[in-house]
């Protein structure tokens, strides 16, 4: 399980923070994503859980919340939570 998890970089960081990376646990209470790669070449990546409290993506100057404001069209940035 995984109380927080938060990718925050730094300043003057590069634009692809998280890429090509998969993180996977049991739960996940709160995670925080900032710039992701969207399009991994067609090779997909991200998150997989079997309970998922918050996800928030901070991409582009804008604030998504996964099951709330997600992304339309993540490319190949995936969310999995187990039903």
């Amino acid at each position: 399980s995984i109380k927080r998890f938060k990718i925050k970089g730094y300043k003057g960081a590069p634009s692809d923070l998280f890429s090509n990376s998969n993180i996977a646990a049991n739960s996940i209470r709160s995670m925080t994503l900032m710039k992701a790669v969207l399009d991994n070449n067609g090779v997909a990546f991200g998150v997989t859980t079997n309970a998922l409290k918050k996800l928030t993506l901070k991409q582009d100057g804008g604030t998504f919340v996964f099951g709330k404001n997600w992304l339309d069209l993540p490319e190949d940035l995936e969310v999995n939570v187990a039903t």
